[in-house]
């Protein structure tokens, strides 16, 4: 049937003296649908794996280089860039997030701290942040409302987060603003709570040599570890969405995945720089390049779609 134009209709038909309803085709050969189903496109059945770094060295993704490998070019992150120079003004980040744990800990991470998304204490606290190439530090925390129980991001129960990151650092007066939303709830809209310096771009996640999902900065001893968690549905383009308009694009109403293309296209238009529905970071969607499974990822018992 494919390639070949048919129409389906809905008719009768009469066979051995009885009437039959169903599904008829009709176009280069008549045919009828003896049986079927229907799959809803909402939510999107995806599925999750499972970040851990419960022993050495861990289960996670990487890409990029070393930063004294040479050519000091990192081709990966969540925005690939051709170097360490490079800078991005915007950035849109969608992800889903079962955390395993509360922890001083990372879901997205890099090499000296040029990015990092994750939590910040055991409470759960909520940080973004990053160190630009001027190796200034901002970041964002989101703190929670008491105990871990009442966290933005609960231990055993799937979240869905929003980060918008937005700048006009390039041109005067410079500004820049994050906005994040998790289970569809606006929880900051504003600058960075904290940082050293004048204002200067973010790098991208891949500067200063390895970056990774579910690890963190080596530069500290110990490391910034990676959090354990299931993660799932991530998506990321250098473009600052407004979550009042795009959250319901990526999310049903129970905040579950949607559909939104083989390569996440249908939210600009075009394939963004990440694209990983199942989490899976070995077989990127986007544009960007995959990532190197460190230790054994394994799939995560549960997905945000359930």
């Amino acid at each position: 049937m494919i390639g070949i134009p048919y129409t389906i209709t809905y008719t009768s038909s009469t066979y051995q003296t009885q009437t039959h309803w169903g599904f008829r085709l009709s176009g280069v050969n008549d045919g009828w649908i003896d049986d079927f189903k229907i799959y809803p496109l909402e939510p999107y059945p995806v599925t999750a794996k499972h970040l851990s770094q419960s022993a050495s060295p861990g289960n996670y993704y990487r890409t990029g280089h070393s930063s004294s490998a040479s050519p000091t070019i990192w081709t990966g992150g969540l925005l690939p860039s051709t170097g360490s120079g490079d800078n991005y003004q915007k950035m849109t980040l969608v992800f889903c997030v079962n955390p395993q744990e509360h922890a001083d800990a990372d879901i997205f991470g890099s090499d000296s701290s040029a990015f990092y998304v994750g939590l910040g204490d055991a409470n759960g606290s909520f940080w973004y942040g990053g160190r630009p190439w001027t190796n200034q530090t901002k970041y964002l925390t989101i703190a929670s409302t008491g105990s871990p129980n009442n966290s933005l991001l609960s231990i055993g129960d799937w979240h869905s987060v929003m980060i918008v990151y937005d700048s006009s650092l390039a041109v005067s007066p410079n500004t820049e603003s994050v906005t994040v939303w998790i289970d569809g709830v606006e929880v900051h809209n504003g600058d960075f709570t904290h940082t050293t310096g004048a204002d200067e771009m973010f790098s991208p996640m891949d500067w200063g040599g390895y970056c990774y999902v579910g690890n963190g900065d080596s530069n500290p001893s110990p490391r910034q570890r990676g959090l354990d968690c299931y993660l799932s549905y991530v998506w990321c383009k250098e473009v600052a969405l407004d979550p009042a308009v795009y959250w319901s694009k990526f999310f049903d109403a129970n905040n579950k995945p949607k559909w939104i293309g083989s390569t996440g296209q249908n939210i600009t238009g075009s394939t963004p720089d990440t694209y990983c529905p199942h989490g899976n970071f070995t077989n990127n969607l986007g544009s960007g390049p995959d990532w190197t499974q460190i230790g054994t990822v394994a799939d995560a018992p549960s997905s945000p779609s359930d």
